[in-house]
């Protein structure tokens, strides 16, 4: 009785094993050989929508993203009081600076900290106009952000296989740009919601239409709105080549939702650990934010690989690519396999 349940056991594992195989065999190289247009319309759009996604990872694990998305996330850290400090600066002169501190409150958590980012921001502005050591202090903060932006821009076009920049002054034009609107943008954008949630209490008084959770929904919804709008900007503009809105705007929805996700969760850990300790939730503020830094870009990083997924899944060039990297990670595979049995040997 044993042995027949071990038999059976090990022609099981054996199927299982083939069919794992056969999977994998087709994911990695078969796929690639389809002609999809000799499929019905569903199969085809399944094909098409399984190549985009073995052409993204492909692509991510290929250029090795994830540390650049590591880097990313350190220069955004060394970042974030000298992009708050010139977002102040701009926005002080046209009478926003209390909106645009309210958005950072409001989307960035912990007060405490976001104070403390405010202060620094005040001093870097303060010690700006005080002559030249100041301008020279400013100077350097804004080499921060605008190295920023640059490595943003390089790891784009990393993603879009983009080579050396034909046009450096158009480039630096387009970062200054960006730069300067970015805090109008998202005061303009993140006062949606507010405006949005205020004008449905003119339309339909009453807390029987509008309790709190119906405006937390609301509210949520409008920031994911938001988020895919800046997200198919970023994928569209970012890269120095063109690419088509409908594929930076499908990848946008995708990663603008999974970023909503994310915000909520971060900010739902935030007032979690503050109401167990005050000064344990100061203390979890700065880990939690390198998280979400890190989180946040991994996601902005998948949707800019998707996009190109999206754009160039059907080229030949590229499955060709795909194919010939495929091939030499097989042969790597079993170079390192061949090697580890020769070891044990």
């Amino acid at each position: 009785m044993f042995k027949k349940l071990l038999h059976k056991t090990k022609v099981i594992v054996r199927w299982i094993s083939i069919w794992i195989k056969r999977i994998v065999r087709f994911i990695t190289h078969d796929i690639w050989l389809l002609n999809i247009e000799d499929f019905s319309r569903w199969r085809k759009r399944l094909l098409k929508d399984l190549k985009t996604v073995i052409l993204m990872m492909n692509t991510f694990s290929s250029q090795k993203i994830a540390f650049q998305i590591t880097a990313l996330a350190y220069r955004s850290m060394l970042s974030v009081v000298p992009a708050i400090a010139i977002g102040l600066y701009l926005t002080d002169g046209l009478g926003l600076r209390e909106k645009f501190a309210s958005v950072l409150y409001t989307n960035l958590g912990e007060e405490k900290i976001i104070d403390a980012l405010l202060n620094a921001a005040d001093n870097i502005v303060n010690v700006a106009e005080s002559g030249l050591f100041g301008f020279i202090s400013m100077a350097t903060f804004l080499w921060i952000v605008l190295n920023l932006m640059l490595s943003v821009r390089r790891v784009f076009n990393n993603v879009w296989k983009v080579g050396k920049e034909q046009n450096f002054m158009k480039m630096i034009g387009v970062i200054l740009g960006i730069m300067i609107l970015s805090p109008f943008v998202v005061i303009l954008l993140f006062s949606g919601s507010v405006v949005y949630s205020h004008l449905l209490d003119l339309l339909l008084p009453g807390e029987f239409f509008l309790t709190p959770h119906l405006k937390s929904l609301i509210s949520w919804l409008s920031f994911a709105g938001i988020s895919i709008l800046v997200m198919t900007a970023m994928f569209k503009y970012i890269p120095g080549t063109r690419v088509h809105f409908k594929n930076a705007f499908k990848a946008a929805v995708i990663s603008g939702i999974l970023f909503t996700g994310v915000q909520f969760l971060y900010l739902e850990t935030q007032v979690m650990v503050s109401k167990q300790s005050a000064v344990y939730g100061v203390l979890a503020a700065v880990p939690l934010f390198m998280i979400w830094l890190n989180i946040a870009w991994t996601l902005i990083l998948y949707g800019a690989e998707l996009s190109f997924a999206f754009q160039n899944v059907d080229k030949p060039e590229v499955t060709l690519e795909v194919l010939d990297q495929l091939n030499k990670n097989a042969v790597q595979e079993r170079r390192e396999r061949f090697q580890k049995s020769m070891k044990e040997l």
